[in-house]
């Protein structure tokens, strides 16, 4: 995506300021930040939930996971920790992200459709 938004760039940048491509090449920027912001926000709900349900279905949990795919999961949750953020918190970032954002969107759906 990186060379597409430099691509569009350059051709409005070529063409006198095409303010379609300057657009264009903004918005797929923004999609690719808010990607990543989603990304984060998924690897460090995901990282929690399996620490929690570890410590109370750990028979369950070694089931699923490899001790490997386990690892992975506390170098993810680690900094968490470090750095004092709540379970709490993480489900909420998740919420935010996930449910309320498409809630937003289903209302603001509905009053457009009137």
């Amino acid at each position: 995506m990186t060379d597409l938004i430099a691509e569009l760039r350059a051709r409005a940048k070529a063409s006198g300021g095409d303010k379609l491509l300057e657009e264009a090449a903004a918005a797929l920027e923004a999609a690719r930040e808010d990607g990543a912001r989603l990304r984060e926000t998924l690897r460090d709900v995901t990282g929690v939930a399996i620490c929690g349900l570890f410590d109370t279905h750990r028979e369950d949990t070694l089931r699923e996971f490899s001790l490997q795919e386990l690892a992975r999961v506390t170098e993810v949750t680690a900094p968490l920790l470090e750095e004092g953020v709540t379970v709490e918190s993480v489900y909420r970032r998740g919420y935010d992200a996930a449910i309320d954002a498409h809630l937003r969107e289903s209302d603001k759906r509905a009053v457009a459709d009137g």
